[in-house]
């Protein structure tokens, strides 16, 4: 994300992570599966750059409230992992 701001020097960053893209939701309709989703954490912690970030929950629409927090918790902790192991190369 540091190419998205090159003039600014955060000490943290925010963002809103969502699983509404995932497949079969009833709002996002990207249609990412589960791995795309891990896909898109594991850039995220990427582009982050080794700058902290705060990821907020949001999204995930459908009948099977189990199976939303399942990718919720994926993305969490797929970002979490990433961003630690990123830590650790730096």
């Amino acid at each position: 994300m540091a190419w998205m701001t090159p003039a600014i020097s955060p000490r943290w960053r925010r963002r809103s992570r969502r699983v509404d893209p995932f497949v079969g939701d009833r709002l996002g309709r990207l249609s990412l599966s589960l791995d795309g989703l891990v896909a898109r954490e594991r850039l995220i912690a990427r582009l982050a750059d080794g700058v902290p970030l705060a990821s907020t929950v949001g999204g995930g629409y459908g009948d099977d409230a189990l199976e939303i927090a399942h990718r919720h918790v994926t993305a969490i902790l797929t970002l979490g992992e990433a961003m630690a192991r990123d830590a650790a190369i730096a």
